[in-house]
């Protein structure tokens, strides 16, 4: 009977390892599917909901990072510049916790943003210093960071690896402070105008 229960695990694993070996790399722009390497079934076992956020999540952090770098060299009002430094600093802390905790579950995370996050971060680029600079980067930041926290809090429910929920729950608590400062910023900056 042990034996049964034994070859029963055994196929259910293989199975599990079949199933997921359709995965593919995105072409052309260095963007990759995260998708288990090795042996290990840890990767195997977490919900594709999950890689799927953890993707997002890794992608949008490298754009804030990108960005905040950009707007500290061209941002005239120094609560922006401020903002950005601070998107540099927690942003680049929370992708380095993510990216540890998904080289420990032998999740493979992209090293580059994805198309959409890429394109932002050249428009920005691209565009000239003045009010109007930062005043569309403080429109991105309130607008990106709604949208960071509803799927945030969508993954606080929806997660279930224990250790990924805690980097949800501390990095939804980062993206609630900068949301309410943003909105600060703003607010002065529309006093202003």
């Amino acid at each position: 009977m042990k034996k049964n229960f034994f070859v029963l695990g055994v196929f259910c694993l293989s199975l599990f390892a079949a199933c997921d070996s359709d995965r593919r790399t995105a072409q052309g722009d260095g963007y990759q599917d995260t998708t288990a390497t090795g042996t290990d079934t840890r990767a195997g076992m977490l919900e594709d909901d999950t890689r799927e956020f953890m993707t997002d999540a890794a992608s949008g952090g490298m754009m804030e990072v990108e960005l905040g770098r950009i707007v500290q060299q061209k941002a005239t009002n120094q609560d922006v510049k401020d903002f950005a430094a601070m998107m540099v600093k927690d942003h680049s802390a929370a992708n380095e916790r993510l990216m540890a905790l998904a080289q420990s579950k032998n999740i493979q995370l992209p090293q580059q943003m994805k198309e959409d996050h890429q394109e932002e971060v050249n428009r920005f680029r691209d565009m000239k210093a003045g009010q109007d600079f930062d005043k569309e980067y403080v429109k991105l930041m309130v607008e990106d960071h709604e949208e960071d926290i509803k799927e945030f809090e969508e993954a606080q429910e929806d997660v279930q690896d224990a250790e990924i929920r805690q980097w949800v729950d501390n990095t939804l608590q980062s993206l609630r402070q900068h949301k309410q400062r943003i909105d600060q910023i703003k607010e002065a900056m529309d006093k202003r105008s």
